[in-house]
């Protein structure tokens, strides 16, 4: 398709928000995550089970980011993988059986300060309304995530965290845990 509609770097639509949380979700969640302090954080860990195997993490991958203090994540996991078990010491708030549809989702996105994703549809709603998105990707990345680039043309708020030539999550994760510091810490 890019190659059909001549899309190049120059002339990729990257014009966010292109999505919003309506008013009544945005409200709703608006009020429920009013009582916790701290930076709010959204995890989403795994794709759908149709999706290959790179995609998908287990929650244990996020276990660095226990060490980061000032911050509070809630999953934004849903499906089988939501009901992986939450690693000790990785504090997080579970509202997902409030998530219905992407719109529930959009409105608790709208509320958080950031969301951190694998390649999934939380990464790219994150990204399309403009949701500061930190995306893990894998060594052997969609086309869409292009190479050797930290960023997005689809979603300037969208910051991209590669896997290396050794495939290791555990160092990806580990990075992210550090910028967590450097910017809620």
């Amino acid at each position: 398709m890019p190659r059909l509609f001549q899309v190049r770097l120059d002339n990729i639509p990257g014009s966010v928000p292109y999505l919003t949380a309506g008013p009544k979700e945005a409200e709703y969640w608006k009020e429920r995550l009013s009582q916790n302090p701290g930076a709010k954080i959204g995890l989403a860990w795994s794709g759908s089970n149709n999706d290959m195997v790179w995609r998908s993490r287990t929650l244990e991958i996020f276990l660095p980011l226990a060490a980061v203090c000032g911050v509070q994540f809630y999953s934004l996991q849903k499906g089988p993988e939501a009901k992986q078990p939450v690693p000790p010491g990785l504090s997080m708030i579970d509202f997902t059986d409030e998530l219905h549809d992407f719109a529930d989702t959009a409105g608790l996105i709208a509320n958080l300060d950031m969301v951190i994703s694998v390649d999934t549809s939380v990464a790219h709603l994150a990204g399309a309304m403009a949701k500061p998105t930190w995306t893990l990707i894998p060594y052997a990345a969609d086309f869409r995530w292009l190479r050797k680039r930290e960023d997005s043309p689809w979603y300037p708020t969208m910051r991209l965290f590669r896997q290396g030539q050794d495939r290791n999550w555990n160092r990806v994760a580990e990075r992210i845990a550090g910028e967590l510091r450097s910017r809620f810490g």
